[in-house]
């Protein structure tokens, strides 16, 4: 299964790194987290991310992704998408 998700996303401080990772069923993917500088503390810049999830059984699945900073702080993730693919 591969997991893409597009993004703005920024930090409390422009500096702060924003990591970003997908689960399925509380499984982690590969790779298991994207780490990308916040860049800004005020605009989000546009960021897309793939995750890989490589046993995935057919059947209703749910995906969800968390977001955090290395150094504790506000993290900001908005306008989003996400989709999914999977192929047997």
């Amino acid at each position: 299964m591969l997991v893409r998700f597009s993004a703005s996303t920024y930090g409390a401080n422009a500096i702060d790194v924003v990591n970003v990772r997908a689960l399925v069923d509380n499984v982690v993917s590969h790779p298991a987290v994207i780490s990308v500088r916040g860049e800004s503390d005020t605009v989000g810049f546009p960021r897309s991310f793939e995750f890989i999830f490589p046993s995935v059984a057919p059947g209703n699945h749910t995906v969800r992704m968390q977001f955090s900073s290395d150094k504790g702080n506000l993290v900001h993730v908005k306008n989003h998408n996400m989709v999914v693919q999977y192929t047997p």
